[in-house]
């Protein structure tokens, strides 16, 4: 099945980003802290969000539930 198949976010260590596979409109974010970077082929939503201090990684983990939630929760 497909349903296993979806990645939920994507991180890229050296540059401090996390990318999730939900649309910006779709995510909990009273801070602004997100960016969408989805287009055309990413018809899912593809949004970004950049951990520039160690204290932003506590704000930023709901983000991924709320990614796996969206695409992998039945």
């Amino acid at each position: 099945s497909d349903h296993y198949r979806k990645n939920i976010i994507e991180l890229l260590c050296r540059f401090s980003k996390l990318s999730l596979n939900i649309k910006k409109s779709e995510l909990n974010d009273p801070m602004n802290m997100t960016k969408d970077v989805g287009g055309p082929l990413h018809a899912s939503g593809l949004t970004e969000v950049q951990i520039r201090e160690s204290n932003e990684i506590q704000y930023v983990l709901p983000f991924i539930q709320q990614s796996y939630n969206r695409n992998l929760t039945w």
